[in-house]
């Protein structure tokens, strides 16, 4: 079972390489941010690959002569994301399924898509420049909180709410059945609801979040077997397990535990 408040989502290029140095990371857990990260990419890296994670990230690159902030939705499978090598960068994770209520668009244009920050904040250069002058990581996270202090979360239905907190809970295997009984709507109105607060289906929210647990119990010690994983995942084999994980990641999971431990890491794949 997962508890949406200790949630923490993975990012295997950002967060376990050894091509970005000084990765820091401080969980936030509050005004729908999961945590901030920090890193410096190595002279020889430019791009890394991202996977499905239920989540919007806001990017700043603070390069003093230009810096620059993207935000980025969550990705449907695995696929590159352009880094410039020798360059710091500051980000902000949101927690699965949060949209901030600045960010000028609506949730479905959100997955696949990445938009400069300015077009989505306009105005919004100071705050830029401030965060890339911070050679400080507890600075940088200061100035973004104080920021966006009055900026506000845009609400999901209480509907969605539940939703997300019953397909953690069961980590990520949910029936559509049960759902409609526990909250008297039919299926078409789940998902309508759920895709319009949060841009993803109820299905995909659910595929991805099972993805990022497989990851985390595949990272950790004590790690249960591949069967074990796919059993407690809800899959009916281990044969769908690997299939589904190798979608959306491109690599298998022994594969991509072999790649945690190594110097490189989860970067390079095509």
């Amino acid at each position: 079972m997962v508890n949406p408040e200790q949630f923490l989502p993975f990012q295997p290029a950002l967060q376990n390489s050894h091509q970005l140095k000084n990765y820091q990371q401080q969980m936030q857990n509050c005004r729908g941010i999961s945590h901030f990260y920090s890193f410096t990419t190595d002279n020889n890296l430019n791009n890394a690959l991202v996977i499905p994670d239920n989540c919007i990230d806001i990017l700043f690159d603070c390069n003093t002569h230009q810096p620059t902030a993207r935000v980025y939705g969550t990705v449907s499978r695995y696929k590159p994301v352009e880094l410039i090598s020798g360059h710091r960068y500051f980000g902000i994770r949101f927690m699965p399924g949060i949209m901030p209520d600045y960010i000028d668009l609506i949730p479905e244009d959100m997955p696949d898509h990445e938009y400069n920050f300015l077009d989505i904040i306009p105005g919004a250069t100071s705050i830029i420049e401030d965060i890339a002058l911070r050679e400080n990581f507890t600075q940088q996270i200061k100035v973004f909180n104080e920021s966006m202090a009055n900026k506000a979360l845009r609400q999901s239905s209480q509907i969605t709410q539940y939703l997300i907190t019953e397909v953690m809970r069961n980590n990520g295997n949910i029936k559509i059945g049960e759902l409609e009984k526990d909250i008297g709507y039919s299926s078409r109105n789940i998902y309508r609801i759920f895709l319009n607060d949060t841009g993803v289906s109820l299905k995909l929210f659910s595929r991805f979040l099972r993805m990022q647990i497989a990851i985390n119990m595949i990272r950790h010690p004590g790690k249960p077997s591949l069967t074990d994983i796919a059993t407690e995942l809800g899959f009916s084999d281990q044969s769908h397990f690997i299939k589904d994980f190798k979608t959306l990641t491109g690599v298998s999971p022994r594969k991509m535990k072999a790649q945690l431990s190594q110097p490189s890491g989860y970067l390079t794949q095509a």
